[in-house]
């Protein structure tokens, strides 16, 4: 059943339009609002974030013929970061020997002023990255939820990735 519409008499909807029917709020809490505004970052000084992709993962691609799954100690991941600052590419390469993680890394192109921190299980440690974009972390446990690897910009958090774990193969 269709419905018929009416035109809106123009007398009775102006005064909904303009807001009449709207309460002001107290004096008081409207000069606190006011205050509270200059908590908030301002635009220049706001946070630069990206937006992390996964492009590839050498765990989702088929074993060269003659590998066995458990001989796999690597595992290469390659993400594209896009934010508002522009976009970058970070190549990670994730090591397992004798139950200890090795963690390397590569921003291209490079970006200046930033650092990365990792997170393994409680432990976390900070590395200024170097002229070419690179970092390396020897000795992290694998903790089952696996690494966190944190891209910090002018002490700022800019991006984080999750869940970096070692080939399921790996000792």
């Amino acid at each position: 059943m269709k419905r018929r519409t009416r035109a809106a008499d123009p007398e009775r909807l102006a005064p909904h339009l303009k807001g009449k029917h709207l309460v002001e709020p107290p004096a008081a809490t409207l000069h606190q609002a006011i205050a509270l505004r200059s908590l908030l970052p301002r635009p220049e000084t706001a946070r630069r974030g990206f937006l992390a992709t996964l492009l590839f993962d050498s765990l989702a691609a088929p074993l060269p013929a003659g590998v066995r799954g458990s001989a796999l100690t690597e595992r290469r991941l390659l993400y594209r970061l896009e934010g508002g600052d522009g976009a970058c590419e970070l190549d990670l390469l994730i090591r397992s020997r004798a139950g200890k993680v090795e963690l390397a890394g590569q921003f291209l192109p490079p970006i200046d002023g930033a650092a990365v921190a990792v997170r393994a299980g409680r432990s976390v440690r900070r590395q200024a990255l170097g002229e070419a974009g690179d970092f390396l972390f020897r000795a992290l446990a694998a903790p089952r939820a696996g690494l966190a690897l944190t891209l910090e910009i002018d002490g700022r958090e800019a991006a984080v990735i999750e869940g970096i774990a070692p080939a399921s193969g790996a000792p």
